[in-house]
């Protein structure tokens, strides 16, 4: 397929501070030889990918914020729960503890 000389990126057309700006090394690959038209559509390519990465992100946050919010509104019985059982635990344990300490010191008198 013939390209337009002008029309491909990389050959040294174009103009810079010091004139024209030659070429430093022959084509080699595609990304030496592409065409403007090939990166615009490239680009356009690459935004609509971006698009349709946003729109699954914020589905996927959506999402996400249901599940918590169900997850919050069903286990707040739970929670409540767990905390009046950690209490309760917590309590019985240091009452068994003074009550150890308590027999221990008082088992030496009666003897």
């Amino acid at each position: 397929m013939a390209v337009p000389y002008g029309d491909v990126v990389g050959t040294g057309q174009g103009s810079c501070s010091n004139g024209p700006r030659p070429a430093a090394l022959p084509p080699v690959g595609w990304a030496d030889i592409a065409r403007r038209s090939d990166i615009v559509q490239l680009d356009q390519k690459f935004d609509a990918l971006e698009q349709r990465v946003t729109t699954l992100d914020h589905k996927f946050d959506e999402k996400l914020g249901r599940i918590e919010q169900r997850i919050l509104e069903s286990g707040a019985g739970v929670y409540k729960a767990m905390y009046r059982m950690t209490w309760t635990m917590a309590t019985s344990m240091i009452v068994t503890v003074f009550a150890a300490a308590g027999f221990a010191f008082t088992a030496g008198t009666f003897l």
